[in-house]
């Protein structure tokens, strides 16, 4: 992914506050206060790639067949949403600044930094004042690149896919401003390089 769109994204996400203060003055009445209906979050992803092992071995000639590859990949992840009522949301996430790694004759290298995008309808099932339990369903594009690569290399993967999750709000402070979110996503890709990936974050949420 070209650092110009990791930059529109990062951009997008620090858009939604402004957005949602013009929406509320555009279409509420001043006595009709809409509170907590969009969100932001940052978090750490832990994602597990199953890998097409001679995808790989193509794609880099320099590894042998003896080469092992860890699937595991830690990544940055932002989301932003908004709920439109107290069961149904709409959500964008992004994951990347991970690499999977490879190692051959006890040299481990970096082989390739995944990118996810997501955006993802979301279903909402309050059970108490502190705890929310979630499911997501929606479409992800993903692209590789090679590690240290500025922009993406035409001998690597990308492509769109479906992906679900499911997941959990958590209020630790007393209000629904600030919450922790754990969440599982799954992402299915069917792609040379990659068949498909589970991911399990821990994130901060915050409501505006």
């Amino acid at each position: 992914m070209k650092d110009s769109l990791k930059h529109f994204i990062l951009l997008g996400l620090l858009a939604f506050p402004l957005a949602s203060k013009a929406l509320d003055y555009d279409t509420k009445p001043a006595t009709a206060a809409v509170s907590n209906a969009w969100y932001w979050g940052i978090g750490f992803d832990m994602t597990n790639f199953s890998a097409n092992r001679n995808g790989v071995l193509a794609a880099f000639p320099a590894l042998t067949t003896n080469t092992s590859i860890q699937s595991n990949s830690s990544n940055l992840r932002l989301f932003a949403g908004y709920e439109f009522d107290e069961f149904l949301g709409a959500q964008f996430d992004w994951s990347g600044l991970g690499s999977v790694r490879g190692t051959d004759g006890g040299v481990s290298r970096q082989l390739f930094d995944p990118d996810l995008i997501s955006f993802s309808a979301v279903l909402n099932q309050p059970v108490s004042d502190k705890l929310k339990l979630f499911g997501k369903l929606g479409g992800t594009y993903w692209a590789l690149r090679k590690a240290g690569a500025a922009q993406n290399d035409p001998s690597m993967n990308s492509g769109f896919c479906p992906n679900l999750g499911i997941g959990l709000d958590l209020n630790l402070y007393g209000g629904s401003e600030r919450m922790i979110r754990l969440e599982w996503n799954y992402y299915k890709m069917d792609g040379v390089i990659l068949n498909n990936a589970n991911s399990l974050s821990l994130n901060a949420l915050f409501r505006f």
